[in-house]
């Protein structure tokens, strides 16, 4: 029962980090381009009535757009970090491994974000979706591609975290069968 409510705990909180994580993200490119907002993200997302306050409206499309991202996340994680011998830090590995994948997630994105401004010119434009309405179209564009390059990184953080959650109990594991190990001479 006590993994159960571990893994529980976990796959709640991939859940909440991705939340979190899409607040913070959608705040980032939206600075960067609002209309990618308000004449896109809003529609998508049938959230119309923000476009008094649109900071509020972006923090509910940064939950709506990456809150299913933590599912895969601490579906993994819990897995792993549930099984076996539990110990008082798992819990600084797993915000640890939250805060990693975070960091590579937005280091990825803003590889998108400054592909699209170094090498996408006016002329290319057409390759993409972009609204008629759009009045800064290279900005628009640019958030759309980090946002694209983002959930990249999302994948790649989600292998990286799971390499380190893994190694973390394997070192674990390797430490108790070497004290048991040695209680047996």
């Amino acid at each position: 029962m006590k993994n159960f409510i571990t893994f529980l705990l976990i796959l709640i909180s991939g859940i909440i980090f991705a939340s979190l994580f899409g607040i913070l993200h959608d705040q980032i490119t939206y600075t960067l381009s609002s209309e990618y907002y308000t004449k896109f993200k809003f529609q998508q997302f049938g959230l119309d009535y923000f476009y008094s306050n649109t900071r509020y409206g972006v923090v509910f499309v940064g939950i709506l757009a990456t809150w299913w991202v933590g599912i895969p996340f601490g579906f993994l994680f819990g897995i792993i970090l549930a099984t076996g011998k539990r110990t008082s830090n798992q819990v600084q590995i797993l915000l640890k491994t939250y805060l990693h994948v975070a960091i590579m997630t937005l280091l990825i994105g803003f590889i998108g974000l400054l592909y699209s401004l170094l090498f996408i010119g006016q002329h290319d434009y057409w390759h993409y979706w972009i609204p008629d309405t759009i009045s800064n179209k290279r900005m628009f564009l640019a958030v759309g591609l980090m946002h694209n390059f983002s959930y990249f990184g999302g994948i790649v953080g989600l292998i990286y975290g799971l390499i380190k959650i893994i190694r973390f109990k394997r070192k674990l594991t390797n430490k108790i069968l070497g004290t048991t190990n040695r209680n047996k001479v």
